[in-house]
């Protein structure tokens, strides 16, 4: 392969990532917003949950997203390996995202179902983001222990947040 067209490759990849990567954090804005418009409708007409919904959208939906899409590819570039293919990247903004509105949804309504529901999809999300950080170990040119043990307690932490918050909701059986 020539030169010119080499680079023209690269380009391309490094446009891609960069749409990608605007995704990932258009969509955790976009929680953030209606974090704060939560905050508004909950302060002029507190409602059931309000505050939860607020903590809820902000931290899972916002910060938590980005630091699993961010994470992967900052570690990528510690790691000097590949990021995880931006179609997977995306997959797993949508997951999550659809994970997150479920659980919200399911909460406030009091249906155990779509709250259920909600949580799979976040397990089976992390699950994904399990596989990327393994595939990345196993590419990477260089190590970067710390970096990758945090970003392994942070896929355990929100595993377990996800359990905890199941079963505190009740919709865990049992």
């Amino acid at each position: 392969m020539s030169t010119a067209r080499v680079q023209d490759q690269r380009c391309v990849e490094t446009h891609t990532r960069s749409e990608t990567r605007t995704v990932l954090l258009g969509v955790s804005a976009a929680f953030l917003l209606a974090s704060a418009l939560g905050v508004v409708v909950n302060t002029a007409s507190p409602f059931q949950h309000g505050w939860w919904l607020v903590a809820y959208l902000s931290l899972v939906g916002g910060l938590s997203q980005l630091l699993l899409g961010a994470g992967l590819s900052v570690l990528a570039e510690r790691t000097q390996s590949q990021t995880p293919p931006d179609t997977l990247l995306l997959a797993q903004v949508g997951l999550w995202s659809l994970g997150t509105a479920a659980v919200a949804t399911g909460d406030l309504a009091g249906t155990r179902l779509v709250l259920l529901l909600g949580s799979a999809l976040l397990l089976i999300d992390l699950v994904l983001f399990t596989v990327g950080l393994s595939r990345l170990k196993h590419d990477a040119a260089r190590r970067a222990p710390a970096w990758e043990r945090c970003y392994a307690a942070l896929l355990v932490f929100l595993a377990i947040s996800v359990l905890v918050g199941s079963s505190l909701a009740g919709a865990l059986p049992g």
